[in-house]
């Protein structure tokens, strides 16, 4: 990968300062594991610090969501999208969108920003699709491209829901990790062949999760597909919570493994999850 590095293209920035400075924003022909614990608000985190800013700057991504319907996903988005049309002063969980619970005045706010956010033309187009088999992905996403011409995204929620469906009924079906593995090995091809960003989101393991909650430093053999992500990835984000921290609604980001970046360590963040807000704290 070091050749293509010099045709890297930056794309647009994050949002976050810790991952701006340190990275330089989002860049074509790298890849990203990002990590969290179960119920950590990573798939909310990916969707408006990584989707959205992609969007927002004309570019095109498609979002491989193997948990959460099509719908949740866009009203992640579009609870995001009337924070930011409204600076703030108008939230609405997209909760709420889900169950269909909005007043009159709600259902206006909710259709207008929707239809500005996917309808309008303003920004980039969002693909989403519910299953990534690593045997077609390439196949899929190549096609996708070529439709697209302004693929700049492709995240994957999450790489231990990746599946196996070999072409011959012959081939025998693959086992987790090497799943996992296989699905790094192509997408790691696919960002210098597309030109784009991915993002894999991925899960602790059990010794992961343990040492999150507790506070403790964590390694890269602490996550599912273990060394084998290292081998793939570029850049490497943490976001954790121990029980306090869950409490006072609070997630720690930290970067390591980086090619090309210093990465950082524990940069504070307070969010509300019920609009999607992550804002690093920064320090006096």
């Amino acid at each position: 990968g070091e050749a293509d590095d010099s045709k890297k293209e930056y794309i647009c920035d994050t949002g976050i300062p810790a991952i701006d400075e340190d990275a330089g924003g989002i860049y074509t022909r790298t890849l990203t594991t990002f990590t969290a614990q179960p119920k950590g608000g990573k798939t909310r985190f990916s969707l408006v610090q990584y989707v959205y800013p992609v969007l927002m700057a004309g570019y095109d991504c498609v979002y491989y969501e193997l948990e959460l319907s099509k719908a949740e996903v866009e009203n992640i988005l579009i609870a995001y999208h009337v924070v930011r049309l409204y600076r703030g002063r108008i939230k609405i969980p997209d909760k709420f969108m889900n169950q269909g619970k909005l007043s009159d005045e709600q259902k206006q706010i909710y259709e207008s920003a929707r239809i500005d956010l996917f309808e309008s033309g303003k920004y980039g187009k969002f693909f989403y699709k519910n299953s990534f088999v690593v045997e077609s992905a390439r196949s899929e996403l190549l096609s996708l491209s070529r439709a697209s011409g302004k693929l700049k995204l492709i995240v994957v929620d999450y790489m231990g829901l990746s599946e196996s469906m070999p072409a011959s009924k012959w081939d025998k079906r693959k086992e987790e990790y090497q799943i996992i593995s296989d699905s790094y090995k192509e997408l790691g091809k696919l960002k210098s062949v597309l030109n784009t960003h991915v993002l894999c989101i991925n899960q602790f393991n059990d010794k992961g999760i343990d040492a999150a909650y507790a506070g403790k430093p964590l390694r890269p053999g602490m996550i599912q597909g273990g060394h084998i992500v290292e081998r793939h990835t570029d850049y490497n984000l943490y976001m954790t919570y121990t029980e306090e921290q869950k409490l006072a609604r609070v997630r720690t980001l930290t970067a390591d493994l980086v090619r090309g970046a210093e990465g950082f360590d524990n940069a504070l963040m307070s969010v509300d999850l019920s609009v999607s807000i992550f804002r690093q704290e920064l320090a006096k």
